[in-house]
């Protein structure tokens, strides 16, 4: 159950960093296409290098590498999406508080 699972959030991953690399690569933003697509293959290949070579210390530590790279892919890409400081949503104007 658990590589199932696991199977299908890295198929995730790799094709949410494919998508987002041709939504920035169709906006121009060179830099986020090649940082979103490189870490997909990266994680696809190192992901496949798991099955491959079963044991293998090079191939664990690759994949280890590739998994930081996903995490810091992803905490980027939200830090880019998240609006400017101006714009936020204040707790009470979420949460139905009236303000006294």
């Amino acid at each position: 159950m658990h590589l199932l699972v696991a199977g299908i959030a890295f198929l995730a991953l790799v094709a949410a960093c494919f998508v987002f690399a041709r939504r920035f690569a169709a906006a121009r933003r060179t830099g986020w296409a090649a940082f979103s697509g490189v870490t997909g293959a990266a994680f696809l290949a190192t992901w496949s290098l798991i099955f491959a070579l079963q044991g293998s210390r090079p191939a664990n530590v690759a994949f280890a590498v590739a998994i930081a790279l996903a995490l810091a892919w992803a905490s980027l890409l939200a830090a880019h999406h998240r609006p400017p400081t101006g714009d936020r949503v204040k707790p009470s104007e979420t949460t139905g508080a009236q303000r006294r």
